[in-house]
């Protein structure tokens, strides 16, 4: 769903009426989402239990839907403040978390995105998700904030199965691990020329 579709989506709910409370209170709630994913996956980093990965797994999960819902939402605000006396900017705070995320996702081994492959980045394609599951959601005309629904499908799974395919590991020392071993194995020394091997100009050697 692109950035038009996230428009059409909103007209056809309310006409694209800009409401800034209730704008306001939308995005509050998703940065507070966020949040509390963060102060989670936090709290599980620096303590022991025998949960522990699962509780770190969900803390990341939580916080990726929260950011793409943050996007979803923040990008239908924009779209209603168009032609309205109102700026709505929360580009810091959405720099931040999506700084937070990546750099989260890159500690715990996640695969960003892979050039061989054709296939969306990785918060690219959890965001799809995201959309697709708001897609769902009754586009019967509102005041207020829309219900999801019968139709609507959390997308919190498809984000955990995407996280689990693309490397997820709770242990951030064996993420490290990993990306050593990767790069040794990328590294062929059969192929090293030792120095004193090197024929110089002159035809000696070096």
């Amino acid at each position: 769903m692109s950035i038009v579709n996230i428009g059409k989506w909103n007209y056809m709910r309310n006409g694209l009426k800009f409401d800034r409370d209730l704008e306001t209170q939308m995005l509050e709630e998703e940065e507070a989402e966020f949040a509390k994913g963060m102060k989670d996956y936090f709290e599980q980093m620096t303590c022991n239990n025998i949960f522990k990965d699962a509780l770190v797994t969900d803390a990341v999960v939580e916080m990726v839907d929260a950011y793409c819902d943050f996007m979803y939402v923040y990008t239908g605000t924009c779209l209603k403040s168009i032609g309205t006396m109102f700026t709505v900017d929360r580009s810091h705070k959405q720099s931040l978390m999506n700084s937070v995320l990546q750099e989260i996702l890159v500690t715990h081994g996640v695969k960003l995105y892979d050039k061989r492959k054709a296939e969306l980045p990785f918060i690219e394609q959890c965001y799809s998700y995201v959309m697709d599951a708001n897609d769902k959601k009754p586009i019967t005309k509102t005041k207020g904030k829309v219900v999801k629904g019968s139709a609507f499908v959390d997308p919190k799974q498809q984000i955990r199965d995407l996280l689990i395919e693309r490397g997820f590991l709770a242990n951030p020392d064996e993420a490290l691990e990993r990306y050593r071993s990767e790069i040794s194995e990328k590294v062929d020394v059969t192929n090293i020329v030792p120095v004193n091997n090197l024929v110089g100009v002159d035809g000696e050697g070096a």
